[in-house]
C-alpha cells in the first residue's frame, strides 16, 4: 500500500493553491485574514449546533502568496462578539490563545464576512517546555501550526512519552492535522498493534481504521489483520457483516486479503447458494472469476432452468463469456439437434452457429445434422445458400462432407450442370475429381 510521509503529509497541510508558508526561523508570523460565519461544519471540535468562523490566512505578494484555511468554533476566540452568521462590526479586535502562542486579529465584518490584519506571537512558555522535552526549539511558524491546531505541552508530552517525537515537529504537524491523539495511539495498541509507525496511524486515520471498527472485524477471534490489511478493507468497505455472510454460507476456507478481492470486484454472495444447487461449492478465487466475468446467481439458476447438464463453475464462465445466455441454450435444442452439454453449445457460439444457421440448413434439405457437422460447414463457410445453388444444379446427393468439399475446392453451380449433363450419378467427391482435373489440364494448356 502506498503511504505518503509525514514531511509530505505536513507540507500538504500548509500547502494551498498559492504555495505553502514559509517557514523562516526569524519570521514573524503577521499578514491578512479572511473570515466566513457559518452554523455548522467546525470540524471533529465543532458543536454542530454553535457558531463557526471559516478562518483563512494569508501572506506574501501577488506573485508570492501562501495561503491556509480552517474551521475553528467562534467560541474558541477571545473578544469575538459574533453571535449569529449575519454579524456586522466596523471594527473588531479578537484573539485565539493557545498553548503554543495567541493569533491577534484586526478588522471589521459585514453581514458574516469580516477581513483584515493578523499577527502571532509563540508563548515563551512553551518553547520552555519544548526545550525541557529535548526537542528541537520550534520556530514561530512551527508555533503557529501547533497553535492552530491546538496542540497543547499535554499532548506533546504523551506522544513524547509513547515514542514519537524525535527531535522536530513534522511528526506532530501531521498527526494534528489528521487527528492522531494520545488516545487514539491508545486504543490501537490496546489492540494488540504495539508499535504502529506515524505513517500506519495517519493513514488509519485518513480512511476511518477505528478502535470500533477493528473489534468488529476481529470479534470472532479467528484472524487479526495487518494494518495495512485494515486500512484497505477500510477503503473497500469490508465489514463484519461480510464475513458474517460468508460464515451463513459455510465458507470459511478465506483470508483478509480475500475478503477485500470480494468487496474490489462486487461479489453478490447469493453466488454461493446458486452453485449448490449444482452440487458445487465455490471457493473465494471461482467466486471473484464468476463475478468479474458477470456470472450473477439469476444468471445461474436460468441456466439451471435449461436443463443443461455439466454445469460447473468453468463452464458457466466459459458460458458467460462466449455469450451464451439461457435464451440461445433453449432455442439450440429447441431446433432438433437432440442433446447438448456445454462444450458443445461455447464451440458452436464461438464459430457462429446461432438457431437460426441451424433452421436455415434443415430447411434446405440437408438430413441427419448434428452439431459438429455444423459447426465444420460453419467454419468452411458452407451456408443453405450454397445448399440451394448446388439443389438447383441438380445436385441429390446431399452429404454435408461431400458439400464441405464441393465448398472447399470453390466448385460453383454451373460447373455442377455441367458434369451432371455427362456424368447424372456423380457425387460430389467425383465433381470435386472433375474440377481437379479441369484445373490441371488449365495449368497444362498455360504451360505452367
Amino acid at each position: 500500500m502506498l503511504k505518503s510521509g509525514l514531511a509530505l503529509a505536513a507540507a500538504a497541510f500548509l500547502v494551498s493553491p498559492y504555495g505553502p508558508f514559509p517557514m523562516t526561523a526569524n519570521d514573524v508570523p503577521n499578514g491578512r485574514w479572511e473570515g466566513d460565519l457559518r452554523d455548522r461544519d467546525c470540524g471533529e471540535r465543532g458543536d454542530a449546533r454553535g457558531l463557526c468562523l471559516q478562518l483563512t490566512l494569508k501572506q506574501g505578494t501577488r506573485l508570492h502568496r501562501s495561503s491556509w484555511s480552517m474551521p475553528i468554533p467562534v467560541a474558541e476566540f477571545t473578544g469575538l462578539g459574533a453571535t449569529t452568521r449575519t454579524y456586522s462590526s466596523e471594527s473588531v479586535h479578537f484573539e485565539l490563545k493557545r498553548d503554543a502562542g495567541t493569533l491577534s486579529f484586526e478588522g471589521d465584518f459585514d453581514r458574516g464576512e469580516g477581513g483584515g490584519e493578523f499577527i502571532f506571537s509563540g508563548d515563551p512558555d512553551f518553547v520552555s517546555a519544548v526545550k525541557r522535552m529535548r526537542l528541537s526549539e520550534p520556530t514561530q511558524r512551527e508555533l503557529l501550526v501547533l497553535a492552530l491546531h491546538a496542540v497543547s505541552q499535554r499532548q506533546l508530552a504523551a506522544y513524547k512519552e509513547r515514542g514519537y517525537l524525535r527531535g522536530d515537529f513534522d511528526e506532530v504537524i501531521t498527526f494534528a492535522v489528521h487527528g492522531v491523539t494520545p488516545e487514539f495511539i491508545d486504543e490501537i495498541r490496546a489492540l494488540g498493534y504495539d508499535r504502529p509507525s506515524s505513517d500506519d496511524l495517519v493513514s488509519m486515520q485518513i480512511h476511518g481504521v477505528t478502535a470500533e471498527y477493528i473489534r468488529d472485524l476481529t470479534r470472532d477471534g479467528k484472524r487479526r489483520p495487518s494494518i495495512d490489511q485494515l486500512v484497505s478493507m477500510r477503503i473497500h468497505g469490508v465489514d463484519r457483516d461480510l464475513s458474517r455472510k460468508l460464515a451463513e454460507h459455510h465458507l470459511e476456507d478465506y483470508d483478509d486479503d480475500d475478503l477485500v478481492s470480494l468487496k474490489i470486484h462486487g461479489v453478490n454472495l447469493d453466488l454461493i447458494g446458486a452453485l449448490e444447487a449444482l452440487g458445487d461449492r465455490p471457493d473465494v478465487d471461482e467466486l471473484v472469476a464468476l463475478s468479474v466475468q458477470g456470472v450473477t446467481p439469476d444468471y445461474v439458476e436460468r441456466m439451471v432452468r435449461t436443463g443443461l447438464e455439466d454445469l460447473d463453475v468453468d463452464a458457466l464462465i466459459s458460458l458467460k463469456v462466449q455469450g451464451v445466455d439461457p435464451d440461445y441454450v433453449r432455442r439450440m435444442v429447441a431446433s432438433g439437434l437432440g442433446d447438448l452439454d456445454a462444450d458443445d453449445l461455447i464451440a458452436a457460439r464461438v464459430q457462429g452457429v446461432d438457431p437460426e444457421f441451424v433452421r436455415d440448413m434443415v430447411r434446405a434439405g440437408i438430413p441427419d445434422l448434428d452439431l459438429e457437422d455444423l459447426i465444420g460447414a460453419r467454419v468452411q463457410g458452407l451456408d443453405a445458400g450454397f445448399v440451394r445453388e448446388m439443389v438447383d444444379a441438380g445436385l441429390r446427393d446431399l452429404d454435408l462432407d461431400g458439400l464441405i468439399g464441393l465448398k472447399i475446392h470453390g466448385v460453383d453451380g454451373d460447373f455442377v450442370r455441367r458434369v451432371l449433363r455427362s456424368m447424372p450419378r456423380a457425387d460430389p467427391d467425383e465433381i470435386v475429381d472433375q474440377w481437379t482435373h479441369r484445373g490441371r489440364r488449365d495449368r497444362r494448356y498455360r504451360g505452367t
